[in-house]
């Protein structure tokens, strides 16, 4: 569009006339005019443009492209250069030629011409050399000397200017009213028009000509084309048909430019041409017979000349309109024939696009080496369950360009499908993950994979350790959700009378990720932010990356639930060795160890531990009556929002806590020194239900004072007085 403007503001617009015959006092007048500042500035935004766009694709926009979809960044600069040429011839034999089509033209399927041998270079070449002659016949530098003061542009330009009846008109009439010779009014009748003004006005309708042509294809075919011609800089396309809509525009009115030229003005009336071709001029003939009688003597003489001179211009008369009309056939036929190809391939074309089936079966016929044809193609062939066929082509994709990873997945998923090759399958899927493209897709089918393998009682722990495997590949980095796998496997393996040496083998590869996922942390946070960290890459779109501080908090949480693994080992779920290691766990290390505060870049994740919840649930079964294992398993059950569970559980831990207000020396090693502290638990449970799930305040609040009145019953004491009278005015006041 900018170069459209300046070529209209360059060649259609007037330019400024200049007075000045000084080459220094016309550059200044030529600098300070309006058209000249506009031009300067228009060009100097392109050129802005321009540069910064190939900043942008040399360094930043070139981790975007892919082989595949655009192989010129990638080759070396001799390569680069001549496929970039031959790219252009490409692209006009799309305009001249339009036959062979294709919905995708991505690599290999024009491949890379590396040698200047190549005999592409010669189409290269002549598509060159017809774009140069094309520029070179517009005249370009007419303009120039139209500008410049003095010259016969300018001059006539300031000359048709000239209103009539001037005083500068009148006197040129009158000297060419001198310089004509006098003529008999029979030579006036077949006078033709004087030589210099023929030449002037062939010379202004030629300059009119070069200046519509230059606009037309510089405007309108150069200058749409450029930004996708990879030589400004890089796009995200090596071919695509879609870039030539506008330089159509502008070759279709070159063509019938060149087409008028060749039909000439009266070619478009056919039958007109027809009938008169061969035929006698339409010219009246001088009726040279009666005025050689009638004029006898000497002027018998002067009139055999005439005659003589217009026999010779009637034959140069009659010669020319058989040529005209044979060009205009010959143009008429041609306009005939584009007319009726350029028709029926539209037509074709059209149908190719009736869906996605047919157009790429239709691509196939001409770029059946291209990685995403092949990979369409496969794509179609598993959707009629053609498998064996579906996984040539993707196979085939991947062997075009090994960097091309969609294949990977596509190779994966219809090997699973087909059923008959399943680890290979996973294997391919794993290997999938590392594609960005569809690595996403890739981890869903795996996820669905392991979860249906694990739903069998048998396959359960092998499923689990694959998934945790997969979530520890460094393209994901799922450290917090493969430890919670490894450790409730490790769990099972315990509770099931496994060896805490087994376990631990279990956990071992959680623990060495969680070491290298601490280090790269530190790292990251020690390392200075990058200098194109506004261009942030997504090579890993899936991974998941973790503070050191969560980090910390997992190696400490799993080594603690660690020591409970060793002693449920050791002791039985109901043995009070084991409880008293679960004691420690939970007044040690709770509440930071019963969430999951993973903070990634999406944001913070809080979660219940899936270990931690198994672990409480493993002992508050094997003793349901100690008030300890009951609150945390409210707890829990709050975080999971199953509120009614939670406060049913803390009405049952404040029941507990109140029964254990008569066995405080039985009870001394859980924590419950007195039975005061036994009080208070219980009245914090009681608090704690009203939070959990508001209720009744003054059930909440009667219940607190019978847990006082039975303090004061058993240790009555100046503290447990106040606290009952305190309880009693705060019922009084709210339900009474």
């Amino acid at each position: 569009m900018a170069g459209a403007l300046v070529l209209i503001d360059m060649y259609i617009l007037p330019w400024p006339r200049l007075s000045s015959r000084s080459l220094r006092h016309h550059t200044a007048q030529l600098a300070c005019h309006r058209k000249v500042i506009r031009l300067v500035a228009v060009t100097a935004a392109v050129a802005a443009y321009a540069q910064l766009r190939s900043w942008l694709a040399g360094d930043h926009l070139v981790r975007i492209y892919r082989k595949v979809e655009n192989p010129i960044p990638f080759a070396d600069p001799l390569t680069a250069r001549l496929t970039t040429g031959f790219l252009h011839a490409k692209y006009f034999h799309f305009l001249l030629f339009p036959l062979h089509l294709s919905a995708d033209w991505s690599f290999a399927c024009v491949p890379y011409v590396q040698s200047v041998m190549d005999p592409r270079n010669a189409a290269t070449a002549a598509v060159y050399a017809a774009v140069l002659w094309v520029l070179v016949s517009c005249k370009p530098w007419q303009v120039v000397a139209h500008i410049l003061p003095g010259s016969d542009q300018t001059s006539r330009s300031r000359c048709n200017t000239e209103k009539p009846g001037s005083e500068h008109t009148t006197s040129r009439q009158q000297q060419q009213q001198q310089q004509q010779p006098t003529t008999t009014s029979h030579e006036s009748v077949l006078q033709p028009e004087t030589e210099a003004s023929r030449v002037e006005d062939n010379s202004a309708a030629r300059y009119q000509a070069s200046v519509w042509q230059m606009v037309v294809v510089v405007g309108l075919v150069i200058a749409p084309f450029s930004p996708a011609a990879n030589v400004l800089f890089y796009v995200g396309t090596f071919i695509a048909e879609r870039l030539l809509y506008l330089p159509s525009f502008g070759y279709c009115l070159l063509l019938a430019h060149y087409l008028m030229q060749l039909i000439g003005p009266h070619g478009m009336h056919t039958l007109s041409s027809a009938l008169s071709c061969g035929g006698l001029s339409s010219e009246v003939q001088p009726n040279h017979r009666t005025s050689s009688r009638s004029s006898p003597g000497p002027h018998a003489a002067s009139a055999g000349a005439a005659t003589a001179d217009w026999t010779a211009q009637h034959d140069q008369q009659q010669a020319l309109p058989v040529r005209t009309c044979v060009r205009s056939w010959l143009g008429l036929m041609l306009l005939s024939v584009l007319l009726m190809g350029y028709s029926w391939r539209t037509v074709t074309r059209n149908l190719d696009w009736e869906d996605e089936e047919t157009l790429f079966v239709a691509a196939q016929k001409v770029c059946m080496n291209s990685g995403k044809v092949r990979l369409n193609s496969g794509i179609l062939e598993r959707r009629h369950s053609n498998w064996d066929q579906a996984l040539h082509h993707f196979r085939r994709a991947r062997e075009i360009d090994d960097t091309y990873c969609e294949p990977d997945y596509w190779i994966g998923a219809s090997l699973l499908q087909q059923g008959k090759h399943v680890q290979l399958g996973l294997m391919e899927l794993e290997k999938a993950l590392r594609c960005k493209y569809v690595a996403a897709n890739a981890l869903n089918a795996l996820q669905q994979v392991y979860q249906l393998m694990g739903s069998e009682a048998k396959e359960k722990a092998a499923s689990h350790q694959a998934w945790a495997r997969i979530l520890l590949k460094p393209e994901l980095g799922r450290v917090v959700e493969a430890c919670q796998l490894l450790e409730q496997v490790a769990l099972e393996k315990v509770q099931l009378g496994g060896s805490y040496a087994s376990a631990q083998d279990v956990m071992k590869p959680c623990l060495v990720h969680l070491k290298q996922a601490q280090n790269a942390s530190q790292q990251a946070a020690a390392a200075p932010a990058p200098a194109d960290a506004a261009f942030p890459r997504s090579d890993k779109p899936l991974l998941v990356t973790y503070t050191n501080s969560t980090l910390a908090q997992l190696v400490v949480c799993t080594k603690a639930r660690g020591r409970v693994c060793r002693a449920l080992s050791q002791h039985r779920p109901d043995s009070e060795a084991l409880q008293d290691v679960v004691y420690k766990y939970l007044q040690r290390h709770m509440p930071s160890c019963r969430l999951l505060q993973a903070k990634d870049g999406v944001g913070e994740e809080r979660q219940v531990a899936t270990v931690h919840l198994h672990l409480i649930h493993l002992v508050q079964s094997a003793d349901s009556e100690d008030p300890w294992f009951q609150l945390e398993w409210a707890e829990i059950m709050a975080l999971e929002n199953r509120v009614t569970e939670a406060s049913l559980h803390l009405q049952v831990a404040a029941a507990l806590f109140t029964t254990h207000l008569h066995q405080v020396p039985s009870v001394r090693k859980r924590g419950i020194a007195n039975p005061k502290d036994a009080a208070q638990l219980a009245v914090m449970c009681l608090r704690r239900v009203h939070q959990v799930q508001p209720s009744d305040i003054c059930q909440v609040v009667k219940q607190e004072c019978d847990v006082y009145d039975k303090l004061q019953s058993l240790q009555p004491s100046v503290s447990a007085s106040q606290d009952l009278k305190n309880c009693q005015t705060m019922l009084h006041k709210m339900c009474m």
